[in-house]
């Protein structure tokens, strides 16, 4: 289940001091001062750190614009420093693209579109680390996993994700030493990770089915 970060800004009734961070949406504090200035619905910053303070295993997920006309090289580093502190689960980058009729295809100051996809990469660099790492704490441990059915990789393996990751846009659970059906709950030992994908094996009887998903 996936949920807009607009509706966690209720503090959990677990919490009497949810966190002191810094409460700036990282759009808004990176690039303020773009002639045009991102609308900010939520504090990321502030979000992140009390969800995670529950304990209750909750992933994190944002999407970055770079290159938008009168983005500076400081607002570019801003960025950066954000992808590295907050950690962030799941994070995609797209550069900027003038659309006809709008705004921001008349602002002044455009980035080139190749600095712009250079800042793409820079920051899908910087993600991949934060990914790999985060993932690689998930070692050893024992997760559930919803199977999509067999992988992409090898008739002979099934694939799946865990709870915290979306069909089609973040990484996935290769598994092994399991037989299941599509929509199958299973639990699975995590023995190898990557950059964004899970290697895992099912315990129990050969395969622990738990439940199944009705679609």
């Amino acid at each position: 289940m996936q949920a807009h970060p607009l509706h966690w800004l209720c503090r959990p009734r677990s919490l009497e001091n949810p966190c002191n961070c810094e409460t700036n949406a990282a759009q808004a504090t990176a690039q303020s001062d773009l002639p045009v200035r991102p609308r900010c619905g939520f504090r990321i910053s502030c979000v992140t750190c009390m969800w995670r303070r529950t304990g209750i295993g909750v992933a994190t997920g944002t999407t970055l614009l770079v290159g938008h006309p009168g983005e500076s090289e400081q607002a570019h580093q801003s960025l950066c420093q954000f992808v590295t502190e907050q950690q962030v689960d799941h994070l995609g980058v797209f550069a900027f693209s003038a659309e006809d009729g709008t705004p921001a295809a008349e602002q002044p100051d455009m980035v080139p579109h190749d600095l712009a996809c250079q800042r793409r990469d820079e920051l899908m660099a910087l993600q991949r680390d934060v990914s790999r790492a985060r993932l690689r704490r998930l070692r050893g441990q024992v997760i559930e996993v919803l199977v999509d059915g067999v992988s992409e990789e090898s008739d002979f393996l099934l694939q799946g994700r865990h709870a915290g990751q979306s069909p089609g846009i973040d990484g996935i659970v290769v598994l092994a030493d399991a037989e299941a059906q599509a929509g199958q709950l299973l639990r699975a030992e995590v023995t190898e990770t990557g950059d964004y994908d899970l290697v895992a094996r099912a315990v129990g009887d050969g395969c622990e089915l738990k439940c199944e998903v009705s679609s």
